[in-house]
C-alpha cells in the first residue's frame, strides 16, 4: 500500500482515491525493483500533482483473465490478501485498473473470451460503485508451436476505446506507443514482454496517470 496526502500550498485537497492494480506479472512489476511498477509510477505522478491516492498492487504472475476475474469482487471490498506483493491488508477500492490478457493470448485463448472476462470485471466494479479502467495488452501473441507474438499487432485497442463511457470508465493504451513494439535497445520492454523501469514509468506517467486523474477529479 502506498498513501499520499496533499500538503502545503493554497489549493484545496483533491478528492481521495483508492485504486487497485488487477493484473498479471506486468502489474506485479516482475523484474523491477519495489516501487517501479507502472501502478507505483502512476501513483507517484498523481502525488506530485497534488492527488490524495492510495494504491494496492494485486498483480498475480502468470494469471489469465479467467483466473483474475474471481478476484475482482474482493478488490472492491476490504479484505486480507496474503499473496499481495507488499501490504496484504486491503481497503475497498473505488478505482480498479484491469490489466489482463497477455497470458490469455500467449496460451491460445481468444480475444473474444478475454473481452468477455474484461467486461464481466468492469460490471462487477461498477455494480460495487467503483470505476474500471482497462489496460490494453502490451503484446498480442499468435498461434503456433511454440506460440509467437506479433509486435506490430495490438490486441483490441480500438475495441476498448469504443467502449469508454459505456463498457468501461477509461483506457490505458500504452500498447500503441511504438517503443512497446520493440525489444531492442531503446525500447520499453526489458525481456521482450515485461516493461523495464523506463517502460513502467512511461505507462504510469503518460497513460495510467491521465486515466486515473480524470476519474478522481470526477468522483
Amino acid at each position: 500500500m502506498r498513501t499520499f496526502l496533499l500538503s502545503g500550498g493554497s489549493a484545496p485537497p483533491a478528492p481521495p482515491g483508492i485504486y487497485v492494480g488487477s493484473g498479471d506479472s506486468i502489474t506485479l512489476g516482475s523484474f523491477l525493483l519495489p516501487g517501479e511498477s507502472f501502478g507505483d509510477q502512476a501513483t507517484d505522478t498523481l502525488a506530485a500533482n497534488g492527488f490524495n491516492v492510495t494504491y494496492f498492487n494485486e498483480g498475480q504472475s502468470g494469471f489469465r483473465s479467467d483466473q483474475l476475474l474471481p478476484l475482482v469482487a474482493t478488490a472492491v471490498t476490504p479484505h486480507f490478501n496474503p499473496s499481495a506483493r507488499f501490504k496484504p491488508f486491503h481497503a475497498a477500492a473505488n478505482i480498479v485498473v484491469i490489466e489482463w490478457g497477455t497470458n490469455d493470448l500467449f496460451q491460445g485463448f481468444s480475444e473474444a473470451s478475454l473481452r468477455a472476462n474484461q467486461q464481466s470485471g468492469v460490471e462487477q466494479v461498477r455494480t460495487a460503485g467503483g470505476f474500471a479502467i482497462i489496460m490494453v495488452p502490451l503484446r498480442c501473441f499468435q498461434g503456433g508451436t511454440p506460440p509467437t507474438y506479433e509486435p506490430g499487432r495490438i490486441a483490441n485497442t480500438a475495441y476498448w476505446l469504443g467502449q469508454v463511457g459505456t463498457g468501461c470508465d477509461g483506457i490505458i493504451a500504452a500498447a500503441d506507443d511504438p517503443l512497446f513494439r520493440t525489444a531492442t535497445s531503446g525500447g520499453y520492454l526489458g525481456d521482450g514482454l515485461h516493461p523495464n523501469a523506463t517502460g513502467a514509468h512511461a505507462i504510469g506517467a503518460n497513460y495510467a496517470y491521465p486515466a486515473i486523474k480524470s476519474i478522481v477529479l470526477a468522483s
